[in-house]
């Protein structure tokens, strides 16, 4: 076999500033043709929770929820390099403009080069035209609906999720029902469950927001650097739309891939809690209880439930169990002894070293997720199909 002759630019200019910042915009950058002018979007339509005792029978755990004029703005999202899901996408996007043909729909910058037909936008201007969503429609696992979750820093609209990865506990519908399932929304309202989320913010020794961050393995900045807390110290609270990250599962503090012991203290609404020493610390909402705190001996707890879990991981004291907090508890964890890593829905991270602080409270961002129109309750549904709770050996 001939070898392919390649040209190679000079390293002094391939691994300049300059060529390196060109090939990520270029990378970036999706064709001028599909990308969408995001001022010329119209505004989200607004839509009214129903309470009334025909839909509190038929649902009486979740309220319903009805567009008050038909949607017109649909975001598609679906799992990073999935075959199944980049098809069931172009399936789902054409049946929408083929029935309603005065939806708009989008997709997001990284799946152009999969679907380039649909249009999308410009990374700049993406918090604009987030906030004229009305629906968004995904296609995967959890995973999906966690990095969802990453791109909405304030209100989130209603959230369709189908089911298309490995345990899809967050996912109630399966995809080959698609067509009926988002008829019936369109027609006849459907209920849904507020997945509250956490707000999160990691402050240096000198109380400084730390603004640099990695999500998905490239490195961020929030571009917040002129935040700057005065009289830090355990007793003050932080406004969590300043430089907060958005989190659904779980913030989890850990030792990264050393193999010395964290050590962090812990506080609780300005009150010293205790003083952990170990593999780290997991602070997770209710949704995240059957995540990775559950992994580490958690509670599974109802996403009903207006809660805060702190667990352990591996901590050196027998008696550390995990605790379920109330959901106005202000947490802060400081890292006293070692360096560590801060995880948010395991995919943004940011280092931390001896000084540093995390503050964690409750968000007043929920993520609305619609569930099926059923008289059973879906949570103990999964937890038994999905997760095989309290299942023996032979009836699994």
């Amino acid at each position: 076999m001939i070898p392919r002759l390649q040209r190679s630019l000079p390293s002094s200019i391939s691994s300049s500033p300059l060529f390196l910042g060109l090939r990520r915009s270029l990378a970036n950058t999706a064709p001028s043709s599909r990308i969408v002018d995001t001022a010329t979007v119209p505004s989200r339509t607004l839509f009214s929770v129903e309470s009334d005792a025909a839909s509190q029978q038929l649902s009486p755990c979740y309220p319903k929820f009805h567009w008050k004029s038909m949607p017109q703005n649909i975001l598609l999202i679906k799992k990073h390099r999935d075959r199944q899901a980049t098809k069931a996408l172009i399936e789902i996007s054409s049946w929408l403009k083929k029935e309603y043909s005065f939806i708009n729909v989008f997709i997001e910058p990284s799946a152009v080069n999969d679907v380039p037909h649909i249009p999308t936008y410009k990374h700049e201007h993406s918090s604009e035209l987030l906030s004229k969503i009305d629906l968004v429609i995904t296609m995967g696992g959890d995973g999906t609906i966690l990095h969802l979750s990453a791109m909405f820093e304030t209100d989130v609209p209603p959230v369709l999720a189908f089911s298309m990865g490995t345990l899809g506990f967050l996912m109630p519908f399966s995809v080959q029902n698609y067509k009926e399932v988002i008829q019936q929304i369109f027609s006849g309202g459907f209920s849904f469950i507020n997945r509250k989320r956490l707000s999160c913010c990691v402050y240096d020794h000198q109380h400084n927001l730390k603004v640099n961050y990695v999500w998905n393995g490239l490195l961020k900045n929030k571009e917040s650097d002129s935040l700057k807390r005065e009289a830090f110290d355990s007793k003050e609270t932080f406004d969590p739309m300043k430089g907060a990250f958005q989190v659904l599962n779980e913030v989890a503090i850990h030792r990264k891939t050393h193999a010395r012991i964290l050590n962090v203290n812990c506080y609780l609404n300005s009150d010293f809690l205790t003083t952990d020493m170990g593999d780290g610390l997991i602070v997770s909402s209710a949704t995240g209880s059957t995540a990775y705190s559950m992994s580490c001996g958690g509670s599974m707890v109802h996403p009903l439930l207006d809660t805060i879990l702190l667990t352990p991981i591996n901590p050196r004291s027998l008696s550390f169990r995990s605790l379920v907090l109330p959901s106005f508890s202000e947490i802060k964890i400081g890292v006293c002894q070692g360096e560590g890593v801060a995880s948010f829905d395991g995919h943004r991270s940011q280092d931390i070293k001896k000084g540093d602080s995390i503050f964690i409270r409750q968000s007043p961002h929920a993520v609305p997720t619609i569930v099926r129109p059923l008289n059973s309750d879906f949570w103990v549904r999964d937890i038994n199909t999905l997760l095989y709770w309290n299942a023996s050996f032979p009836n699994r």
